[in-house]
C-alpha cells in the first residue's frame, strides 16, 4: 500500500500519526481530568449544600424547640406565671373587692347589718366562676397562727374551720401552711402571690397551684383566687402550637410539624398546611414512602428521635407544582425530640429545588468544560498547525537530498554517468569530516559511479579493439569487473579463432564459385529440352478441353432443363396445394353462409313475436286510456271527496300515454328491423349461391392441376436419364483433359525446375562470391582487434 508513496509523504503521515495519537491521548486525559474536577466540585457543591440545607433545618427545629421549652418552662415558673397570670387574677379580685367595698358601704351607711353585709357577699362570691366554671374565689381570716376559712364554694365543709390540716402544709418554697403563707403576704404586703398544691376537680392528687390574695382590712378577710399551673401548661402548649404554627421560611414554603411519639403510629400534634391531620393517626399509606424501606416515615422519625434523640430522615412525598399537578418529590426532613410533651417536632425541605440547582451547576460547568474543550481543540489544531510546518522544513531537508540521490540512481540507470553528487560534509570532534546516512548514500552512489565509469571506459576501449587492458577488482564480492576481465580473456580466444576461421572460409569460397559456374551450364541445357516437351502437351490439351467443355455445355443444358421440370411440377404441386386450400375456404364460407341465413330466420321469427307483444301493449295502452277516462269522470262526479282520485287517474293518463307512444316507436323499429333482415335473407342467399360455384370450380381446377403434375413427373424422369449418359461421357473428357493437363504440368514442372536450378546455382555463385568477399572483410575486421 505504502511502496509507491514518497518518504516526505511517510514522514508526515508518521508525524501525524505520532502527533494524533500523542494530542488524542493528551486531549482524553485533559478531558478525564475536566470531567473528573467537574464531578468533584458537583461532588462538593452537592456535599456543601446538602450541608447547608441539614444546618438550616436543624436550626429552625432547635428554633421551634427552644420555643417550646421556653413557653412550657416558663408556665412553671412562679415570676413568669405571676406576670403573665397576675393581671388576670388581679382582675378577679378587684371585682369581688368592689362587692366587699360596697357591703362595707351599705353596712355603714345603716342599709344592712355587717353580718347582712357579710352573708350578702359570701353568697354572690360562691355564685362566681371564671375560665368556664374552673375559676373561683375562696375567703379567709387574716389570724394568725392558723386562720379560719370563710367560705370555699367547692369544699364548703371547710368553713368555719382552722385551716391547721397537715396536707396544707403544701405551699411550695416555703414548706409551711399554704393559708399561714397567704396571711403573712397580705399583712406584710396587703396583697401578694402564692404558690402550692392543691386538689383539681377531674385529676388524682394535688397539683401545682398560683394564687392571688388581698386583704380586706374592715373585715379582716383575705379574698382569694389562683388558676392550676396544669392549666398554665396547657396555654402554654397551645401557645407553643401556635407559635410554631407561624414559622415560615424559605420565602414561605418552609414550615414546621407536630407529631406524638405514639405507638405503633404516631399522632399528629399540629401541622399548618394541614390541620385536619391534627389528633388524627397517620397510618395513610401515603406516608409509606421512605427511601430505600417503603415505611411509614413518620414512624421513622419516631425511631430516629427514641434512638438518638433527634436525625435526618429522607423519603417522598406530594409536592404541586405551579400547574397545581401533585407530583411525588425527594424530601429531607429534620426531626428533634421534646421530651416534656413528648413531641417531635420537625421540618423538611423538598430536594427537587437542589437537584435542579445541581443540574444547572452540572449544565453550566459542562458548558464551560466545553468551551474549554473547544479552546483546548484550537491550541491542540495550532499547534499542530505550526508543528507540521515545522515537521514539513525538517522533512525537506530530509527528503530533498533522498530525492536527488533517488534522481542520480535514475541518471545511473539511464548510463548517465557524467555527474557526481554533491555532498557536504562537516569536520567531528576527531578531526575527519563526516555526514548523516544521506551523505553516507550519496558518497556510496558517487563511489558506485566511479566504478561505473571505469567500467563504461574499458568497455569503449574494447569497442574500439583493445583488448589488452584488465579491470581493477575491488573485491571478491565485485562481480562486475570479475565477468568484464573474464568477458575481455574470452573474447581474445574467440578472435583468435575467428581468425583461423576467417582464412578456411577464404580459401574455400574460391573453390566454391568454379563449382557453380559448372552447374549453370548444365541447369540451361535442361530447361530448353523441358521446355520442347511442354509445347507438345500444351497443343494435346487444348484439344481435349474443347471436346470436354462441347460434352459440359450439353451435360449443363439437360440439367437445366430437368431443374426447369422438377421447378415446374413443384410449382404445379404447390397450385394443386393452393386450389385444395380454397376449395376447402370455399365450402366453409357456404356452410357459415348457410348457418347465417338460419340465424337471420330465426331473428324475422322473434321480430314478429315482438311486433305481436308490441301491438298487444297498445291494446293495453287504449283501455287503460278508457278506465283513466272513466275514473276522472267518477272523480269528477265524487266533488271535493274525488280530487285526490283524479289526480291519480290523470298519472294513469299520462301513463297510458307515455306507454303508446313508446308501442309506437317499438312496432316502427321492429318494421325497419324486419325490412333489413329481408333484405339480409336475399343477400346471404345470393352469398351463399356464389360461394357453391366458387367451391365447385375450385374443384374443377384442382383435378386439371393433378393431371398436368402426373404428365410433368414423367417428363422429368426421361429427362433426367438422358443427362446421366450425357454427364458419363463429360466425366470421362474431363479425366482425359485432366490427365494431359497433369502431364503438361508435370514437364512444365521440369522446365521450371531446370530454371530454378539455374536460378540456384547462379544465387550460389553469387553467394560464394558474397562469402568470399565476407571473409575477406572478417580477416580485415578481426586484424583490427589488438589481442
Amino acid at each position: 500500500m505504502f511502496e509507491n508513496v514518497r518518504i516526505r509523504t511517510k514522514l508526515i503521515l508518521t508525524f501525524l500519526a505520532v502527533a494524533g495519537l500523542s494530542a488524542i491521548s493528551i486531549w482524553l486525559t485533559l478531558v478525564s481530568v475536566i470531567s473528573s474536577d467537574g464531578r468533584k466540585d458537583i461532588a462538593d457543591f452537592e456535599k456543601r449544600e446538602m450541608s447547608r440545607i441539614k444546618t438550616d433545618l436543624q436550626d429552625y427545629v432547635n428554633i421551634a424547640w427552644q420555643i417550646a421549652d421556653q413557653n412550657l418552662r416558663a408556665a412553671q415558673n412562679k415570676e413568669h406565671l405571676q406576670k403573665v397570670y397576675g393581671p388576670k387574677l388581679a382582675s378577679v379580685i378587684d371585682m369581688v373587692d368592689s362587692i366587699v367595698q360596697q357591703a362595707i358601704k351599705d353596712a355603714a351607711s345603716g342599709r344592712m347589718t355587717t353580718d347582712e353585709a357579710k352573708n350578702f357577699v359570701k353568697e354572690e362570691i360562691r355564685k362566681l366562676r371564671y375560665d368556664n366554671g374552673t375559676g373561683y374565689i375562696f375567703i379567709i381570716d387574716d389570724q394568725l397562727p392558723v386562720p379560719r376559712a370563710i367560705l370555699h364554694p367547692l369544699q364548703p365543709n371547710l368553713e368555719g374551720k382552722i385551716l391547721d390540716a397537715p396536707e396544707y402544709n403544701c405551699a411550695l418554697g416555703l414548706n409551711k401552711n399554704l393559708f399561714v403563707a397567704m396571711v403573712e403576704v397580705c399583712r406584710s404586703a396587703g396583697a401578694g402571690f402564692v404558690d402550692y398544691l392543691w386538689p383539681k376537680p377531674g385529676k388524682e392528687g394535688a397539683q401545682p397551684k398560683l394564687s392571688y390574695c388581698r386583704l380586706v382590712k374592715e373585715w379582716g378577710w383575705i379574698l382569694s383566687t389562683g388558676i392550676y399551673v396544669d392549666d398554665a401548661i396547657a396555654d402554654a402548649v397551645a401557645q407553643t402550637k401556635e407559635d410554631i404554627r407561624k414559622i415560615r421560611y424559605g420565602n414561605g414554603a418552609g414550615y414546621l410539624w407536630i407529631n406524638d411519639t405514639g405507638k405503633p403510629l404516631p399522632k399528629m400534634v399540629m401541622h399548618p398546611l394541614q390541620p385536619e391531620l391534627e389528633g388524627k393517626v397517620l397510618d395513610d399509606q401515603k406516608f409509606n414512602t421512605t427511601l430505600g424501606g417503603k415505611e411509614n416515615f413518620f414512624k421513622a422519625m419516631v425511631d430516629v428521635c427514641n434512638e438518638a434523640g433527634e436525625g435526618f430522615v429522607d423519603y417522598t412525598f406530594d409536592k404541586q407544582d405551579a400547574d397545581g399537578t401533585n407530583r411525588q418529590q425527594d424530601k429531607l426532613s429534620f426531626v428533634r425530640l421534646f421530651k416534656p410533651l413528648n413531641w417531635v417536632i420537625g421540618t423538611g425541605v423538598y430536594l427537587d429545588e437542589v437537584q435542579k440547582t445541581l443540574a444547572e451547576k452540572n449544565e453550566a460547568q459542562r458548558q464551560q468544560q466545553r468551551v474549554l474543550l473547544v479552546k483546548l481543540s484550537l491550541v491542540f489544531v495550532v499547534i499542530g498547525v505550526l508543528a507540521l510546518a515545522l515537521f514539513w522544513i525538517i522533512s525537506n531537508r530530509i527528503a530533498l537530498p533522498l530525492q536527488k540521490c533517488a534522481a542520480f540512481c535514475g541518471k545511473l540507470g539511464l548510463g548517465d554517468l557524467g555527474e557526481r553528487l554533491e555532498v557536504k560534509l562537516s569536520a567531528g570532534a576527531s578531526g575527519k569530516k563526516s555526514g548523516d546516512e544521506v551523505a553516507a548514500i550519496a558518497l556510496a552512489l558517487n563511489s558506485l559511479r566511479d566504478s561505473l565509469k571505469e567500467k563504461v571506459d574499458m568497455a569503449e576501449k574494447i569497442a574500439d579493439g583493445d583488448l589488452q587492458n584488465e579491470l581493477h577488482v575491488a573485491s571478491d564480492k565485485d562481480m562486475l569487473s570479475i565477468s568484464l576481465n573474464r568477458m575481455i580473456a574470452n573474447l581474445r580466444e574467440l578472435l583468435a579463432e575467428i581468425r583461423e576461421t576467417a582464412d578456411v572460409v577464404s580459401s574455400s569460397s574460391h573453390e566454391m564459385t568454379a563449382i557453380t559456374t559448372e552447374l549453370a551450364a548444365g541447369a540451361e541445357e535442361t530447361s530448353v529440352q523441358a521446355n520442347a516437351v511442354a509445347g507438345a502437351t500444351e497443343e494435346i490439351n487444348v484439344n481435349a478441353s474443347s471436346v470436354s467443355t462441347t460434352f459440359g455445355q450439353v451435360a449443363s443444358n439437360v440439367a437445366g432443363v430437368a431443374q426447369a421440370t422438377e421447378n415446374m411440377n413443384k410449382g404445379i404441386a404447390q397450385i394443386n396445394s393452393k386450389a385444395e386450400e380454397g376449395a376447402r375456404v370455399t365450402d366453409t364460407a357456404y356452410q357459415k353462409a348457410q348457418k347465417a341465413n338460419t340465424t337471420i330466420q330465426n331473428l324475422v321469427t322473434a321480430a314478429a313475436e315482438i311486433d305481436k307483444v308490441t301491438k298487444t301493449i297498445g291494446e293495453i295502452t287504449e283501455q287503460t286510456k278508457l278506465l283513466a277516462l272513466n275514473a276522472t269522470i267518477e272523480a269528477a262526479r265524487a266533488g271535493e271527496a274525488g280530487k285526490g282520485f283524479a289526480v291519480v287517474a290523470n298519472e294513469v293518463k299520462e301513463l297510458a300515454l307515455q306507454s303508446a307512444g313508446a308501442a309506437d316507436n317499438i312496432s316502427s323499429s321492429i318494421r325497419e328491423v324486419q325490412k333489413s333482415i329481408g333484405e339480409a335473407v336475399t343477400a346471404m342467399t345470393e352469398v351463399a349461391l356464389i360461394i357453391k360455384e366458387v367451391n365447385d370450380s375450385s374443384t374443377a381446377i384442382s383435378g386439371s392441376i393433378q393431371e398436368q403434375g402426373n404428365i410433368t413427373s414423367q417428363i422429368a424422369g426421361q429427362i433426367a436419364d438422358s443427362n446421366a449418359s450425357i454427364l458419363d461421357i463429360n466425366r470421362a473428357m474431363e479425366e482425359l483433359s485432366l490427365g494431359i493437363r497433369e502431364v503438361s504440368s508435370n514437364i512444365q514442372g521440369v522446365s521450371q525446375v531446370a530454371q530454378d536450378s539455374g536460378k540456384g546455382v547462379q544465387q550460389l555463385s553469387q553467394a560464394a562470391g558474397d562469402l568470399s568477399r565476407l571473409a575477406t572483410r572478417l580477416q580485415t575486421l578481426v586484424h583490427k582487434f589488438r589481442l
